[in-house]
């Protein structure tokens, strides 16, 4: 097979690159396979997030030849559900599959100035490469044809060692299997589910994750409201991992001792893998990828289960090595994915953070009921232990500084002017804003609000800017026509300062129907019906003039702001802001600019007047 190796950009500004050669280029016919190198952050594994569908072939092959896999189903299902796109969205909607690769940590040097070479993880770029070439040269010998198939499969990896695989279509006949194993465990042990013991398993079972969710509450003001940090990368998280571990402990510890003296072990070991199997039964119908967490360790639990009742003849026994089986097994399938949700769960969502706990604790219940017995004072000691290292830990996550140098706070300076009032300079920041540099550069206390291009309500911290007198964009009128009862308003828009981005803003009922540029739809009338400002963003254009098409009701009077982001015009006011930006905080995104809008009124011949200059 032949192998197209394809380096395209413009990817954050709309997956433009990948299009173009997916639209345009001849070779796109050709293409059978994709394997897309992204990334999300500056370290961290090579992680392989996204297949397609029909990936059960795919997988048997990516499973022989990666040496140091970084896979898991579970990440794809999570993947499907979010908003998110890459490069492989582009071919992946046209019908092929493969494989989609990036690494995630170190996110806030993302689309910094700090994202370089020089903060790039070496062994990242490595793993990234490893990974590439070892599926091209796999796939360059394949019968890529024979790799198509109408089966899915589930897998993870076993410590970046080896991958295991298997069929999607197990899921659900497992899940079965477990659930109906352990009912009938129930069944065995029914000496254990007398009235009041059956009432505290269930009330156990239902206020560990209240509980979890109140102490994650009540955690999250100092891990993640007081200091400030970034949303999704802190420099220093293992004050705050500890203490989020520490209050799930406490949480267990609380309700193992005030459930033991009221409930059988076996109870409560029974009715949380009985709803832990029913879960797996449902996620392996709807979400089957994401169902092994749950399928796999209650079948272990299943299995054990038996084997320990058969080999206790005498008696139905307090099922203790099931419990700790099953403990062993949670903690196995899901502790790794704890620390995975920081990269979409900020500390400031701890109440929600500190649930995936929760099939690790509901299997810990049972082992420390065994433990601690009918006193419930045993569990004094554990619980004020947990309590006084989730609180130590805490505070010193509190105190600990949000942001550093390789962890740097998102922070642009603005220069804004939208011809309606004075310039103003504005502060934009990914996290918290930076307080103590707002009060010494003399900005407001508190955000204000103002209208943002004049179109839609906004809020920041704005203080006033000497008029720099730069030019505005320009929507240059050229001609006008009717074309199916509507008035087309033809013209050129042109940036004043060869910016990246230009946008032609729309307000809401505006009579517009449509927006073309250089011929193509950029916003159509559905876009347009709703109650909203709609933005019609142009990139790349420089100092080219964009022709411009726009259709609106016979007879309506609208107006569009014409918008121009470039380069933070030098000046003393602009240099002084940069110059004191703190060493933890960088440029992001778009980065420093200035946006200048001005708005255009587009007059109709219908009712008189002549047409805009």
């Amino acid at each position: 097979n032949d192998v197209i190796f394809l380096i395209t950009d413009g990817e954050e500004t709309g997956l433009r690159g990948a299009l173009a050669f997916a639209e345009r280029h001849p070779l796109m016919n050709d293409v059978a396979i994709v394997v897309n190198i992204e990334a999300r952050g500056a370290s961290g594994p090579s992680m392989m997030f996204e297949t397609g569908e029909g990936s059960e072939r795919l997988m048997d092959l990516f499973a022989s030849a990666v040496a140091h896999p970084s896979a898991n189903s579970l990440t794809y299902e999570i993947y499907k559900l979010l908003p998110n796109d890459t490069d492989f969205s582009i071919y992946r909607d046209r019908g092929l599959v493969g494989f989609n690769f990036a690494f995630s940590n170190s996110a806030s040097l993302y689309h910094s100035r700090f994202d370089n070479l020089e903060n790039l993880d070496r062994n990242s770029l490595q793993h990234h490469g490893d990974n590439a070439f070892a599926l091209t040269f796999a796939l360059a010998d394949a019968d890529l044809a024979a790799l198509r198939s109408d089966a899915d499969a589930s897998y993870f990896d076993l410590f970046g060692k080896v991958l295991l695989v298997w069929p999607a279509s197990l899921n659900l006949p497992v899940a079965l299997i477990a659930l109906f194993g352990i009912l009938a465990l129930v069944v065995m042990h029914r000496s254990a589910f007398t009235w009041r013991s059956t009432a505290v398993a269930v009330v156990a079972l239902v206020i560990v994750p209240v509980l979890l969710s109140a102490i994650g509450w009540l955690l999250s003001f100092p891990l993640g409201v007081w200091p400030g940090v970034h949303p999704i990368d802190h420099p220093a998280p293992w004050a705050g991992r500890i203490a989020l571990t520490a209050g799930a402990l406490l949480v267990v510890v609380f309700v193992a001792g005030a459930a033991a003296p009221y409930a059988k072990v076996r109870a409560i070991l029974l009715v949380n893998w009985l709803v832990l199997a029913a879960l797996g039964v449902a996620v392996a119908i709807f979400v089957s990828g994401a169902s092994f967490l749950l399928v796999w360790p209650a079948a272990g639990v299943a299995f054990v289960g038996w084997i320990e009742t058969f080999l206790r003849r005498t008696g139905p026994g307090r099922l203790g090595v099931t419990a700790v089986a099953g403990f062993l097994l949670a903690a196995f399938f899901w502790l790794p994915y704890v620390m995975a949700l920081e990269l979409v769960l900020g500390w400031n969502l701890s109440a929600f953070k500190i649930l995936s706990f929760v099939a690790f604790a509901w299997a810990l219940v049972p082992v420390l009921a065994a433990s601690i017995g009918p006193a419930f004072r045993r569990a004094w000691v554990p619980a004020l232990a947990c309590a006084a290292v989730a609180l130590v830990s805490a505070l010193v996550a509190a105190q600990t500084p949000a942001y550093a140098v390789n962890h740097p706070r998102g922070m642009n300076v603005i220069y804004y002017d939208d011809r309606s009032t004075t310039p103003k300079w504005l502060v934009g920041f990914v996290g918290a804003p930076d307080e103590a540099y707002l009060k010494g550069m003399g900005f407001p206390a508190k955000d204000e609000p103002y209208k943002q291009f004049g179109l839609q309500d906004a809020q920041g911290r704005l203080k006033p800017a000497a008029d720099l007198h730069l030019p505005a964009p320009a929507l240059t009128f050229s001609d006008m026509a009717t074309v199916d009862g509507l008035d087309v308003w033809r013209g050129t828009l042109r940036g004043a300062r060869g910016g990246l981005q230009l946008a032609i803003g729309i307000p809401p009922k505006s009579g517009i129907r449509s927006v073309r540029a250089q011929g193509e739809e950029v916003v159509n009338g559905a876009r347009l019906a709703g109650g909203d400002p709609v933005f019609a963003r142009i990139l790349g254009a420089g100092e080219r003039g964009i022709p411009v098409e726009i259709s609106f009701d016979a007879g309506a009077t609208p107006s569009v702001v014409v918008i121009e982001r470039s380069a933070l015009p030098q000046g003393p006011e602009a240099q002084a802001l940069v110059d004191a930006r703190p060493p933890d905080a960088a440029p992001v995104h778009s980065g420093d600019a200035a946006i200048v809008a001005v708005k255009i009124d587009l007059i109709s011949p219908h009712v008189g007047g002549a047409p805009p200059p």
